[in-house]
């Protein structure tokens, strides 16, 4: 059993475009199964009578405003639907700098109050504006531990670090605003023309977006002071600037092929523009906000600054106008674009329009709002929802989220779509009570919302009367991924076998023997894809528990690995007498025979998932005695992120600071052996003859291992998967990470290999132009005399080199490199230039 588990039961959930009845099981924050849940309620697809996919407002039966809990199960009541947790891709948080506006902790608040499990936070009106590298850790580190929803972010894009782009892209911004007018904050300027295709350009090299704030500034009129009078502000900011700016945002797509993204549109004039791009098959996607598709000009009193924003809410016609770009699938999402500030400067100038500050509060009340308007026009809930989950979603890059499909995470709300309520803006959540929605009467209101599995609200708590309970924060800061997390079954799978990881597919710390039935069997030639998994974040010093100890690191629990969460749980490890380390079942190769050698080719190595582990354990390490320092054993997260277009490994320079060292990553399987000739499983640590953990660094992708077989089938395994390690290994471990290998088998015939390599005692290995002899001994020094003694031999079957000569060359011409120096068997290989050998006639030689 996991160990948080439960089901919600509900008649009406969003799955797969429809509401259908479905149980959906949440295991350790993931959806992990959806069945169908006995129900009258037929699909909503084929429903007839008023629902919330029917436009009319029908009761739906009355029930509970808290589901009944029986036992593991959660019904939800029939009177609400189940959704996926709303995306909103365009968030003004403003902390830090100008946290009296609007912080984390509070957005985040609003935000679970309205069904939003995740914000992306826009570059500005923080200070300093997440503008470099820098100014983005800064941010980030203001959000740690206080945000009760994920929360991403975008970089901005100004004059000032136009060309210099990459370092933010690289940190994990998800794209790149920018304005084509005053931004109305000194410290984020806006991009000219020229400036604009320039910036399109850098983005589209980095393959990211550019999202704007389209408004041409030649077409805007007035500054300062107006008067209260909302025409006379409307007035200053036509549809012709927008529709300007929008042309000018797809022509620098169309030049450059870079993804663009309209923000906050206001004039329904543009659609047509963005309609007929959309047909070109330009990368272009547009949002449009709340308040744009239920507020009117005409009904805006003077002097409520409340109601300002930019570009600025147009007459009811222009709004019937939006509503088609809805319905007719030209708008992409529906978005806040939460813009507060103190109701001070929303008031400023006794109701002045031009000198109110601009931007409506609007966070918690999206889709209440929305689905409000459309009732009254007869929309369907059905036809909403992607613009409020899949479609922000996919504006911003984050696949898989507002969504419920098995393997997703449990972002989950209950709404009921008959709730009726009036707004109170000092009930909010938001940091100030001040709202454009203020006693206004909607429909639909959230319920519950669920944050990978965890409640983050219950209005049942909330009451004039009663405090929010509030739950401890357990938002993730989220990246842009830079690695696609492989969890078993998905992704690339190129072998034309795939061996997943699973308790009943892998053994934890010993190695197969000959005894052992085989996991798979395959004929020889076969490319074999499978699944590795890391005994680091598993260990029981480090709780047995990965869901806990990555989380702790900022790993979002949809990020680890499923299987590395049930082999932690199956507990088949022997702490007292067994080794760390995960490896596969024995893999039997029809026709292998002791005395052949067994090829194995590394076809291809794919991350797992974006990080990895480094640890000083068990009193061992080059300075054992020494390192680590205290009683316990040390382990360090390291991140893997984008540094120059290639992958990196990163560590901070003191514990908790930004990960600013970085080092290149070279995957590799630390573990690659055949069965050894013994009834009795050996521990997975020593290796031997038969290989095993040999942790040679060399072993990337297209590379070869020989060994020799010792049973019948060879009965290959493999495992401890590396994202990178120095030679020598020194703290005991280097950066252990999950890989997916896709590995070729072949046989060498007893006499193929005895003429080509010699009598091989060892695991031999060929790489980069080398071929590699091993040594392998308790003792250093041993192991470099082995390893010496591996190369003659090695030099003298295959080139005929008399044996001083030999020795010579190897003093003259090759490196003996360290591959481990820390545990019960030191290792050592040597580099053979198979270029220095060339012009040797082999057969000559023998």
């Amino acid at each position: 059993m996991s160990k948080s588990a439960f089901t919600l039961a509900a008649q009406r959930a969003w799955i797969d475009g429809e509401f259908r009845a479905a149980r959906v099981r949440v295991e350790d924050g993931i959806i992990t199964a959806i069945d169908p849940h006995e129900s009258s309620v037929q699909s909503e697809k084929h429903r007839g009578s008023s629902s919330p996919d029917s436009g009319g407002a029908g009761a739906l039966g009355a029930s509970p405003s808290a589901a009944a809990v029986r036992g593991a199960e959660l019904r939800v009541p029939d009177d609400t639907v189940l959704l996926p947790g709303l995306v909103d891709s365009h968030v003004h948080v403003n902390e830090p700098g100008r946290t009296e506006w609007e912080g984390f902790g509070s957005a985040a608040r609003a935000a679970a109050a309205a069904g939003v499990t995740t914000i992306v936070d826009m570059p500005l009106n923080s200070i300093p504006p997440t503008t470099t590298r820098s100014a983005l850790d800064v941010k980030r580190a203001a959000a740690a531990g206080s945000t009760h929803v994920d929360v991403a972010f975008w970089g901005g894009a100004v004059p000032e670090n136009l060309g210099r782009l990459r370092p933010l892209h690289e940190a994990g911004v998800l794209g790149f605003k920018c304005f084509l007018s005053p931004s109305g904050v000194d410290e984020f300027g806006y991009l000219t023309r020229p400036q604009l295709l320039a910036a399109a350009r850098e983005i589209a090299a980095l393959d990211s977006r550019l999202i704007v704030h389209a408004e041409d500034p030649a077409l805007l009129r007035g500054e300062g002071a107006l008067g209260r009078r909302y025409d006379d502000f409307l007035a200053t900011r036509p549809p012709e600037s927008e529709e300007s700016a929008i042309a000018a945002v797809i022509d620098a797509s169309r030049s450059t092929g870079a993804r663009v993204h309209i923000l906050h549109l206001s004039d329904a004039r543009s659609l047509p523009l963005i309609r007929a791009a959309k047909a070109e098959g330009l990368p272009v996607t547009v949002e449009t906000c709340p308040h744009y598709l239920t507020l009117a000009a005409e009904q805006i009193p003077d002097g409520a600054g409340e109601f300002k924003c930019c570009p600025p809410v147009r007459e009811a016609s222009n709004r019937d106008a939006l509503w088609d770009g809805v319905l007719d699938g030209t708008i992409d999402a529906i978005v806040s674009d939460h813009s507060p500030s103190t109701v001070e400067l929303k008031r400023s100038g006794d109701g002045d329009f031009g000198l109110a500050w601009g931007g409506i509060s609007g966070l918690q009340l999206g889709l209440s709002a929305v689905w409000t308007e459309a009732q009254r026009r007869n929309v369907p809930l059905s036809a909403l929802l992607p613009l409020f989950t899949t479609g922000p979603a996919a504006v911003a890059g984050l696949t898989g989220l507002g969504e419920i499909a098995v393997g997703a995470p449990a972002h989950l709300a209950e709404f009921g779509p008959e709730e009726p309520f009036t707004v109170d803006a000092h009930a909010l959540r938001h940091r100030n009570p001040i709202s454009a929605y203020d006693g206004a009467a909607l429909t639909g209101r959230v319920r519950r919302t669920w944050l990978r599995g965890s409640p983050v609200f219950d209005a049942s708590t909330v009451s004039d009367s009663a405090p929010v309970r509030e739950q401890q924060p357990q938002g993730c800061l989220l990246r842009r991924p830079v690695v696609s997390v492989l969890q078993r079954g998905e992704g690339a799978i190129p072998g034309s076998v795939y061996l997943p990881a699973a308790p009943e597919t892998v053994l934890w710390g010993r190695s197969p023997c000959r005894t052992d039935p085989p996991v798979l069997t395959v004929d020889p030639g076969t490319s074999v894809t499978i699944d590795t998994v890391s005994h680091e974040g598993i260990l029981e010093d480090q709780g047995s528990d990965p869901l806990a100890y990555f989380s702790a690191h900022g790993v979002p629990a949809e990020a680890v690995l499923r299987d590395a969460v049930e082999i932690a749980s199956a507990g088949t490890r022997d702490v007292r007498t067994d080794g760390p380390h995960v490896l596969t079942g024995p893999i039997r190769i029809t026709g292998a025979e002791p005395g052949d050698l067994l090829r194995i080719t590394v076809e291809r190595l794919d991350l797992r998932a974006p990080y990895g582990v480094i640890s000083n354990r068990h009193g061992r390490g080059a300075l054992s005695g020494e390192l680590p320092r205290g009683e316990g054993n040390v382990s360090v997260f390291s991140a893997v992120e984008e540094r120059e277009g290639g992958l990196v490994g990163t560590l901070p320079v003191t514990e908790g600071g930004p990960h600013a060292v970085v080092y290149p990553l070279a995957p590799f399987l630390g573990t690659m052996g055949v069965a050894a000739d013994a009834d009795v499983r050996p521990h997975s640590v020593p290796p031997g003859a038969h290989g095993g953990n040999i942790d040679i660094n060399l072993l990337g992708e297209g590379s070869v291992l020989y060994l020799p077989v010792q049973v019948a089938g060879a009965l290959a395994y493999v495992g401890d998967p590396h994202f990178a390690q120095g030679d020598g290994e020194v703290a005991l471990t280097a950066l252990e990470a999950p890989l997916r290998a896709t590995l070729r088998f072949d046989i060498v015939p007893r006499e193929e290999a005895l003429a080509s390599f010699g009598d091989v005692l060892g695991p031999l290995a060929r790489a980069g132009g080398y071929l590699i002899p091993t040594g392998l001994d308790p003792d250093l020094d041993e192991a470099m005399r082995a390893c010496v003694r591996a190369a003659l031999s090695l030099i003298r079957a295959r080139w005929g080199m008399d044996e001083h000569l030999a020795y010579a060359y190897l003093s003259a011409a090759t490196d003996f490199d360290i591959s481990q120096v820390v545990d019960q068997v030191c290792g050592v290989h040597a580099r053979i230039r198979e270029s220095d050998f060339e012009a040797v006639d082999r057969d000559a030689q023998r």
